[in-house]
């Protein structure tokens, strides 16, 4: 990221009227070279107090072996980096999606509604081989926890939710896979029948609620000095159901619940389709696929909704409704003209 890369995403998100370049300086960096690929700005950047490591290859479509380097060796550079001449605090960024493949919600140990807490293992998540992303968390999870407990870094993970659309403006990214989901819902017409639900958690208050706990945690608030990961998502989670009718009911074209069989035979036939990448997921003999169908089969009827209660010890924020957070992003969506 460099200044006019940093200039445009602002700009992008509605973000520009609040940059201070005063305060925000944009230095570029490499995580998959040699010393963060900082060069000469090494000895300057090596003084700052924290380290927000947000910085990874986020294709979820990419298998592990594309995104190890940048990932999970990237994560190595950047313990090094906190570990070099001053030392550091690192708030290292994963994801609750380590948890919720299909993998882990049926697993014998834990059950269909086995709690996920703070001190839940990453080394027990039961990643897809394909899922290459989340395997690359649970990676770099356990490098960080070593380099904390065997090397002396301060460290804390925050594992985030899904991310969506911020409350201001209702910026997402195109790119953004739920951006790309109700996207592909609104070309043909429809939703799936899952009953797994999710929930939508925007984007500026999960910055903020993790900053305020990193904030809290690197300070002198010794209440939360035997706890270093902490979970921020919205606790309010809706199914595709619950979905639709919220889309209607914000004025939006009456989207119907049809079998995933049949939504996904219509999304393969429409041109242009947004989850273009992503169709290997919806191959019933595909190990690339989330929903698979023997699980669906085997649980749908059973378990429903299919959810894990997630622990949010110690984080505080003020959680908008599902509502007002769908209202922004499909705001965003139609004045970007990528509602059809």
């Amino acid at each position: 990221i460099n200044a006019e890369y940093m200039g445009h995403s602002l700009k992008e998100a509605k973000l520009a009227p609040e940059y201070d370049e005063a305060r925000l300086v944009a230095v570029a960096g490499d995580l998959e070279k040699d010393y963060l690929g900082l060069d000469s700005n090494w000895d300057t950047v090596a003084e700052v107090d924290a380290v927000f490591h947000l910085g990874a290859n986020v294709s979820l479509n990419k298998p592990y072996s594309d995104v190890r380097e940048a990932n999970v060796q990237g994560t190595t550079r950047m313990i090094s980096f906190c570990l070099t001449q001053k030392v550091k605090w690192l708030v290292y960024f994963s994801t609750l999606g380590i948890f919720t493949s299909y993998g882990y919600h049926f697993s014998a140990s834990c059950g269909a509604r086995c709690e996920i807490t703070e001190s839940t293992p990453a080394k027990g998540a039961a990643i897809m081989e394909s899922d290459g992303y989340g395997r690359s968390k649970v990676a770099s999870e356990r490098l960080v926890e070593h380099a904390r407990t065997a090397m002396g870094l301060p460290a804390i993970i925050i594992r985030t939710g899904a991310v969506w659309a911020d409350t201001k403006n209702g910026y997402c990214p195109a790119t953004d896979f739920f951006t790309r989901f109700i996207r592909a819902s609104f070309q043909v017409g429809s939703m799936p029948k899952l009953d797994e639900i999710r929930e939508l958690s925007p984007v500026d208050v999960v910055v903020a609620a993790s900053v305020d706990t990193a904030m809290k945690r690197t300070a002198t608030d010794t209440t939360m000095f035997d706890q270093h990961v902490f979970h921020v998502l919205s606790t309010e989670g809706r199914t595709n159901m619950q979905f639709v009718s919220m889309i209607e009911r914000l004025g939006y074209s009456k989207l119907n619940i049809v079998p995933m069989d049949e939504w996904t035979q219509t999304l393969k036939a429409m041109p242009n389709s947004p989850l273009a990448p992503f169709f290997s997921w919806f191959d019933e003999d595909s190990s690339a696929n989330p929903f698979t169908k023997k699980l669906l089969d085997k649980f749908g009827d059973e378990q429903a909704p299919i959810t894990i209660p997630v622990s949010t010890r110690n984080v505080e924020a003020k959680w908008p409704a599902s509502t007002d957070v769908m209202a922004a992003g499909l705001k965003h969506l139609k004045s970007q003209g990528l509602l059809h």
